[in-house]
């Protein structure tokens, strides 16, 4: 192949890659994901924002398009599940978000994407403020104390001027 048609094939695959950027899935999977702060970009995609994303919509996108979408999808998913359409059944997506969601170090690949590679998604500090990084969320447990514990726990609190989980996390932050 000489460089004449190396350069005709580079131009052809650029316009064909211009036309597919046209099509409205590509502009509301990108206004989507820059909205909800996972993606960046030069354009402006503002309008073309809607609440809900259809799977399939979002896969085609990354598949033909964005690979950076397929990047950040299985973060999104667990962190924003109500915010998708699951219209098509893509297993490989469903492994890789339970794996996200039981906090793994090592899981499953997607759509040849390393999970390393998805893994620090999880944490990153998105616009939307409703949601938390996984780093930083709360775990609920249940203990069950005597009264003279309670009691002096409380008269502690107050004394700090705290809540009884700050109190709580400052006590065992002491220790190390």
């Amino acid at each position: 192949m000489n460089k004449k048609t190396l350069i005709q094939k580079i131009h052809l695959a650029a316009r064909r890659d211009e036309q597919k950027r046209l099509d409205p899935r590509y502009a509301r999977v990108m206004a989507f994901f820059i909205k909800k702060g996972f993606l960046k970009a030069n354009n402006i995609f503002a309008k073309n924002y809607v609440a809900r994303m259809r799977l399939d919509e979002v896969l085609w996108v990354g598949t033909h398009l964005e690979p950076r979408v397929l990047e950040v999808l299985p973060a999104a998913v667990v962190r924003f599940p109500k915010a998708f359409i699951f219209d098509v059944q893509n297993t490989e997506l469903e492994n890789v978000v339970e794996d996200l969601r039981s906090k793994k170090e090592t899981g499953r690949d997607f759509m040849n994407i390393p999970y390393k590679k998805i893994l620090p998604w999880m944490n990153l500090e998105l616009n939307d403020k409703r949601t938390r990084a996984t780093k930083d969320k709360k775990i609920t447990k249940t203990m069950r104390l005597s009264p003279q514990a309670i009691d002096k726990m409380t008269q502690k609190r107050r004394e700090a001027g705290l809540s009884e989980s700050a109190f709580l996390e400052k006590l065992i932050a002491s220790w190390t």
